[in-house]
């Protein structure tokens, strides 16, 4: 059974902590209540919306962090010119500690549909319309 979580603290090491946009984990054995922080080994998906003032570190430090950590699947999520939203999907290779584009749909416009870390199909349209 999966959670999600919108900017809850991750346990990345005992003395590293970082609170991705929202975090996709693992509930299994998990009291989220008790837990101050989401240990990392339960996280399955770390997830960043690009701002202006977080740009460099949605796009080099914090997913060099969550790969060293071991986070499995990683999602940048930016606001392109044209006013749409792209998710770049990236995976993580066993024993590997550095995200690849995922093989067969790196960016996602207009929908986002994945395997990984679980399927799912969301409409991108609809998250700027209102």
């Amino acid at each position: 059974m999966y959670g999600t979580t919108v900017e809850r603290c991750v346990m990345l090491a005992a003395d590293h902590v970082r609170k991705p946009d929202v975090v996709v984990y693992d509930k299994t054995d998990l009291d989220v209540f008790a837990a101050e922080c989401t240990p990392v080994d339960k996280v399955k998906l770390a997830v960043e919306v690009v701002s202006t003032g977080s740009r460099s570190d949605d796009r080099i430090r914090k997913p060099a962090l969550y790969a060293e950590a071991g986070v499995p699947s990683y999602w940048r999520v930016e606001l392109e010119d044209d006013r749409r939203i792209a998710v770049q999907e990236f995976w993580l290779p066993v024993g590997e500690r550095a995200y690849i584009p995922a093989p067969l749909h790196p960016v996602h416009r207009e929908k986002l549909v994945t395997e990984v870390p679980f399927p799912m199909e969301i409409d991108l349209t609809t998250l700027l319309t209102g």
